[in-house]
């Protein structure tokens, strides 16, 4: 079972060219037990097998896409995010109902979404132009050139290909755009492949001698529940694994889902303490990062905390008053 859902929603009809949304999810764990949103993720459209440009997801795991079909019929909507396919929706597109004809003018077509009109008024040269939002364009000698013009204002789709992500211990590594995956890398010489960065990195480890440096452990601690913007501390130790010796002075990072909160310095017993807050609601993955150095290997603790919209303290009280016999709801992502 996978533990991220992807899903997509689609208008039953739209007007052949017509701009119509396209929007959806992405989420940690399958409904109805899901974890928490995925913000950041970058969501390609497909209708069938064509890609319609990529949207990337909000704090709340929402993404929406403006997109258009320029042929009649009915389509298959889907989306990709994080090698994740979503359901699948379908759309019917129709032949549009023609504009009313200014005078002097007749209705050729709708091309990607700016109508085309003839002028017809006898002895004057025949041009072809187009309107969008009152405004003409034109005259042009071609409805060749009409279209060029329209494309040189609509913003193309990317065109597909392989672009540099990133260097991981000294090996590039490229991403497929505009689909934001899969990764790939050349290394033991040849091409190394696969659908989440992780994976590829794991499998440059494995190429590579072991890092150099005293192996380290991570520890943390955090508070399972708390309120949106509310102030709580994170905390921990970093130690030499097989000697347990406390490790000080030394850079710890602290994030959730990938969205900094800021860094604390270790102390003489390898201790740190940071005083954080989450300002969306959901349940966040909180993550404490040694990044290593020269000496020492890098290392990293998580924990899952749950961020209401009810600061905690409120919600406290709230729940002191059970007892009289009130109801405590604490508002959060379902």
């Amino acid at each position: 079972m996978s533990l991220v859902q992807v899903t997509i929603s689609a208008p039953s009809t739209a007007e052949k060219g017509q701009a119509f949304t396209v929007s959806g999810t992405v989420f940690e764990g399958p409904a109805p037990l899901r974890l928490g949103p995925i913000a950041g993720a970058t969501v390609t459209i497909y209708q069938g097998g064509t890609s319609k440009g990529t949207a990337t997801t909000s704090g709340l795991g929402l993404y929406s896409k403006s997109i258009s079909i320029n042929q009649e019929g009915t389509f298959p909507l889907f989306a990709n995010a994080l090698g994740i396919w979503s359901n699948i929706d379908y759309i019917t597109i129709t032949e549009p109902e023609p504009e009313p004809e200014p005078e002097g003018w007749l209705y050729i077509e709708n091309y990607r979404g700016y109508p085309i009109y003839l002028w017809q008024t006898p002895g004057e040269d025949y041009g072809y132009w187009f309107a969008h939002e009152g405004v003409q364009w034109g005259p042009y000698a071609t409805l060749q050139e009409c279209r060029a013009a329209i494309d040189g204002i609509v913003e193309p789709e990317p065109e597909p290909g392989w672009e540099y992500h990133s260097t991981y211990r000294g090996i590039d590594i490229q991403v497929w755009m505009p689909d934001g995956t899969p990764y790939t890398a050349y290394f033991d010489g040849e091409w190394h492949m696969a659908a989440l960065l992780s994976t590829l990195q794991a499998a440059i480890d494995d190429f590579l001698e072991p890092a150099v440096g005293i192996p380290t452990t991570l520890t943390m601690s955090a508070p399972s529940k708390a309120g949106v913007g509310e102030k709580f501390n994170v905390s921990g130790i970093l130690y030499e694994t097989e000697a347990g010796i406390p490790i000080p002075n030394q850079s710890i990072n602290h994030s959730y889902n990938g969205k900094g909160l800021g860094s604390s310095i270790t102390g003489v017993d390898g201790d740190y303490l940071k005083e954080v807050s989450v300002p969306e609601s959901g349940v966040w993955t909180l993550k404490s990062e040694f990044p290593g150095t020269e000496g020492l290997q890098a290392s990293r603790a998580l924990v899952d905390a749950v961020v209401t919209d009810t600061p905690i303290a409120i919600a406290l009280q709230i729940a002191g008053s059970i007892a009289t016999g009130l109801v405590l709801f604490i508002y959060g992502t379902s």
